[in-house]
């Protein structure tokens, strides 16, 4: 995935959960892969079975979340960026600007600004990333 080959980590991956199918590592990686070709329907199910495997893996709700806001699924991103806030809170910032960039997406803004404790002053304050500058860096690989 690191060398942007997407079709053969999908192979590779495909192997993977063939050898151990309640590995939700697998899944993680599978899904983000999907995500990362625009797949997003076959990441949710595969992010789907992470979260039933792995229900403290807030990376996979995460990606799940972004998958979701690509298929204009606001309250399951919502409620899913919320998950990924609560298990690992250290990201709650990085999780509020991948949700600010997103269009239509002003009802979840509000509802991660109260959630996180954002202020006004503190959101302006940011620096503005487009979501393909870090979208995935806080993701394993």
């Amino acid at each position: 995935m690191k060398a942007k080959e997407y079709d053969q980590a999908l192979k590779k991956l495909a192997m993977a959960v063939g050898l151990d199918a309640t590995d939700a590592q697998n899944y993680v990686l599978r899904g983000k892969c999907f995500l990362k070709l625009g797949n997003y329907d076959l990441a949710i199910a595969d992010l789907d079975k992470a979260v039933d495997y792995s229900p403290n893996d807030s990376r996979a709700y995460f990606l799940r979340a972004i998958a979701n806001t690509k298929l204009n699924r606001n309250d399951s991103s919502v409620s899913d960026f919320e998950q990924a806030i609560y298990l690992n809170p250290k990201n709650a910032s990085r999780t509020f600007d991948n949700a600010l960039v997103r269009k239509n997406f002003q009802a979840a803004v509000n509802k991660l600004r109260s959630s996180v404790g954002f202020s006004a002053k503190e959101s302006e304050s940011k620096d503005k990333l487009e979501p393909e500058d870090y979208l995935f860096n806080d993701v394993g690989d």
